[in-house]
């Protein structure tokens, strides 16, 4: 059951408040709830905020993976519980050509589940207590014309084990983004994105890193009539070897082709 309502006061200030619960077989229902504002302070200028709570069960992998000499599910596992806060404040300039936004966020979350190895090198997933995520997010968006925009990210996140203090295993301190698009008139659009991951501990005793990595992806949208494009892709143009967990690594340089048809 969800109830969400929305209150618009002078298209200046936009409040959201919201609740649901949730009933799932072998679990007890949960009551979640969240709100937010948004408040066009002054011209140009914008603060938000939002608050609330979550919910995660278990999945079906989670709970019944099926038992192999080096993995298996847990049946036992508790659903994730979490309270969440976030406070930003967007500005634009130059004709909202240039929009920047700083977001500083919290999450506190319970039974945190979490698939690692045990001590002989199982892999099961389990809940941890408590953890703590907080941290800076920040993004630039440039459109000096019609045709051409270009936006930057950069992410900063202090995820940790309350009870160890410990960095969460495998989440990045230092993340970020930066790309570009182009819009080539009535033929289509070009892109290109560059994604970044920083240094992260593989394990919960932050013993064993890995690697920082950067990935290209590039992709054109070429308008065949008024209804079809025809869309090209390439993921990791460089075929950029990394990996997101010890021992997988990644597929490489992918590309594609598709069609889009809208009716």
């Amino acid at each position: 059951v969800f109830l969400n309502n929305q209150w618009n006061l002078n298209d200046l200030l936009f409040t959201t408040v919201g609740g649901r619960y949730d009933d799932i077989q072998n679990l007890d229902g949960r009551a979640t709830w969240h709100a937010t504002v948004s408040w066009f302070a002054a011209p140009g200028t914008r603060l938000h905020s939002s608050v609330g709570t979550g919910f995660k069960a278990p999945t079906m992998n989670d709970l019944y993976w099926p038992a192999t000499p080096w993995a298996g599910g847990n049946p036992n596992l508790d659903p994730e519980t979490s309270t969440s806060f976030d406070l930003g404040v967007e500005g634009t300039l130059f004709d909202e050509r240039l929009v920047a936004d700083i977001t500083y966020f919290q999450s506190d979350i319970e039974e945190m589940i979490v698939w690692a190895a045990n001590g002989v090198g199982f892999w099961t997933p389990t809940n941890l207590d408590k953890a703590d995520i907080s941290g800076v997010e920040t993004s630039l968006t440039f459109q000096p014309t019609d045709s051409l925009s270009a936006r930057l990210s950069y992410t900063y996140t202090d995820a940790e084990d309350a009870a160890t203090g410990n960095a969460l295993a495998r989440r990045a301190k230092n993340s970020g983004s930066a790309g570009i698009t182009w819009q080539c008139g009535n033929i289509g659009s070009l892109y290109a994105d560059y994604l970044y991951t920083g240094n992260r501990f593989e394990d919960a005793a932050n013993t064993q890193k890995l690697s920082d990595y950067g990935t290209i992806n590039v992709g054109a949208r070429i308008s065949l009539s008024d209804s079809a494009n025809l869309l090209l892709n390439v993921k990791n143009l460089t075929d950029k070897y990394y990996e997101t967990a010890a021992g997988f690594g990644s597929i490489g340089r992918i590309a594609s082709i598709g069609m889009e048809i809208n009716f």
